[in-house]
């Protein structure tokens, strides 16, 4: 039996996107099926959105410090999308070549 060795590239990155909250907290569609979320009605929603948007902007201070260059794009007020920070879509940058 022949083994053929098959060389795959690797893509590493600097660079990394993530989206800031601007309504995070609770969303009752996606819990279903995201046992992370918790319903906590200890804290105002206001209250748990501004300590995301503060853990989330310490984190991307920690990441820049070690030299990551993090892309940060604001989600917007409307439509509310409370868990907007868990992007599930690919992004691809590429440079043009012609």
């Amino acid at each position: 039996m022949q083994s053929t060795i098959v060389k795959t590239k690797k893509q590493t990155t600097p660079n990394i996107m993530m989206v800031r909250p601007a309504n995070f907290g609770y969303n009752p569609q996606t819990a279903v099926s995201n046992a992370f979320q918790d319903n906590d009605t200890s804290l105002s929603k206001a209250t748990i959105k501004d300590l995301a948007v503060e853990e989330f902007d310490e984190f991307v201070a920690k990441l820049r410090a070690v030299g990551i260059n993090i892309i940060v794009a604001q989600d917007e007020d409307e439509p509310k999308k409370p868990d907007a920070v868990f992007c599930n879509n690919w992004v691809s940058f590429h440079t043009m070549v012609r």
